[in-house]
């Protein structure tokens, strides 16, 4: 105000970071929320301000939106521009300022290049100026024509001479690490599909979602804006505004994949130390060796935190493989559905992957469950009631005529009800199957004890027991069966014939946590 009447013009308010008291104390949520609110009061008198036109206008920037939407009322006179056609191309170099800004270090740094052996003799300016783009390229900010280059990666590139991760080394943001070490899967299996605008848009400070996150923080960006159907209106079909998204380039790939290894305890050297080994067994259709090479890996994770679903699985295999370099593709449209991974080989060949996940197999199959409890019958039960419960399914079984030839056998003058019943139970393995005995004996138990004892037997028979490794080795080598026949099915040549010269299909099942795989070529 005071600045307004000195210079009798109305003030710019320009606020860079404006999140940072929040972000930056992500982990500490009651700190966090004091700070927002501290941000709201600040941001109340800034509109105030502007309403009495003392403030030109107010332009904040930050990588998220958490603090403004904690404050209610106290920021509703912003407009937010970040995904506004308009603006697409205010955060950083479209390729026409490119062309015009940085034409004329082109050559010095082709040179440079060379002379390091980053780029080979040959190199055009055009190969070093596609080289540039695939490294640092590819950002949208919701205009589908308009690309941009992360300014802070190529100044640094123009000034060292050097490709490198620049932008991400500089670090990244707090609450991306706590959020990352508190449910690194969600980090690794990223859903990038379909997001609704508003949730793209806001977020609360509890309720962190990974990719809404990723997104603000810089590594995703938009891939294409989607109409995503609503609800019926009036009869008529209403679409709700939705972006998918994806990784900008290289540079962010590459170090988002580095630190998924990370997360995971391994090690990067080795995964491109293991490509060739994976490659021959590409080649040579080799089931065996992919198995062993890929358990290896899920073997290192076993200590620190097992993926659960098919979908982490998924993610987890196709993290390896970019790892090692491969140029993978990953749920592209099919005649029939979505294929899982497409691995781009040397020489047009492609390989497609279909894999299949197989919770653990059930350790007690239901004439277990019947065995164990037929047993615990045995001195369990009072021997009344055991003998009349098998005595009664004898009867069931043979009817009245052949059970009273059943009881002219007994050889007593005078044989009561519990003589009957003894007599019958003595010899019940000649009227009754042994799973007949054993599940007339289960029913019994189950009906004289409480459920919680029931469980405690079961639980503690099942420990003992082990899935044979002949039953995971049939049920694996069932599942990559369905998996190639799926692919079959799906007519995927159709899709990658483009650049496939031959293709190869790889049906891959994966067992209980990981512990065992197994790979089957077409």
């Amino acid at each position: 105000k005071a600045v307004s009447k000195q210079t009798n013009s109305q003030v710019a308010v320009l606020i860079d970071e404006y999140d940072a008291p929040v972000t930056r104390n992500m982990a500490n949520q009651s700190v966090a929320t004091d700070n927002a609110k501290v941000l709201h009061d600040f941001f109340a008198k800034l509109k105030v301000r502007s309403v009495s036109n003392c403030v030109a206008f107010t332009l904040v920037t930050g990588i998220t939106r958490y603090a403004l939407t904690s404050m209610d009322s106290g920021a509703n006179h912003l407009n937010d521009i970040s995904l506004e056609s308009e603006y697409d191309g205010i955060c950083g170099f479209t390729i026409p300022e490119f062309d015009a800004l940085f034409a004329d270090r082109l050559e010095e740094t082709l040179i440079c290049l060379q002379k390091s052996g980053e780029m080979p003799k040959g190199a055009s300016l055009g190969d070093l100026r596609a080289e540039i783009f695939d490294w640092y390229d590819g950002y949208n900010w919701g205009g589908e024509k308009t690309r941009v280059l992360n300014p802070f990666s190529i100044l640094n590139f123009f000034d060292k001479k050097v490709f490198y991760a620049y932008w991400i080394q500089a670090g990244r943001p707090d609450h991306l690490t706590a959020l990352i070490e508190a449910r690194p899967w969600d980090f690794i299996d990223l859903k990038l599909n379909s997001y609704l605008a508003t949730t793209v848009r806001k977020s609360e400070l509890t309720k962190l979602q990974t990719v809404p996150v990723l997104f603000h923080s810089g590594y995703l960006t938009i891939d294409e804006t989607l109409k995503i159907p609503g609800v019926n209106y009036n009869s008529k079909k209403k679409f709700l505004m939705g972006y998918s998204f994806r990784l900008p380039n290289y540079e962010v790939s590459s170090s988002y994949y580095n630190e998924c290894f990370e997360l995971l305890r391994l090690s990067t050297t080795e995964l491109t130390n293991k490509k060739e080994e994976l490659l021959s067994a590409f080649w040579a259709k080799d089931g065996q060796a992919v198995s062993s090479i890929f358990s290896s890996y899920f073997d290192s994770i076993t200590f620190y935190q097992k993926p659960k679903g098919e979908s982490a699985f998924h993610a987890f295999v196709q993290l390896i493989l970019k790892a090692m370099e491969f140029t993978v593709d990953s749920e592209l449209a099919g005649a029939a559905g979505r294929l899982d991974i497409g691995v781009r080989l040397p020489n047009h060949n492609y390989l497609i992957i279909e894999l299949r996940y197989c919770p653990e197999i059930d350790k007690l199959t239901a004439e277990e469950k019947n065995q164990i409890l037929a047993t615990v019958a045995e001195t369990e039960l009072p021997t009344n009631l055991y003998n009349k419960s098998l005595a009664t399914a004898i009867a069931f079984k043979l009817g009245r005529e052949k059970l009273q030839s059943v009881k002219s056998k007994i050889g007593l003058p005078k044989p009561t009800v519990e003589d009957y019943n003894q007599f019958l139970a003595n010899n019940a393995k000649e009227y009754l199957s042994l799973t007949e005995i054993d599940q007339t004996l289960a029913q019994t138990l189950i009906d004289e004890l409480p459920e919680e004892d029931i469980a405690k037997i079961l639980k503690k028979a099942q420990s003992t027991t082990k899935t044979s490794n002949e039953q995971i080795d049939a049920l694996l080598s069932k599942k990559a069966q369905e998996a190639l026949d799926d692919i079959k099915k799906r007519n995927y040549p159709s899709i990658v014939s483009f650049h496939a010269k031959e293709i190869t299909y790889l049906g891959l099942a994966i067992y209980g946590d990981g512990t065992k795989i197994f790979a089957l070529f077409n």
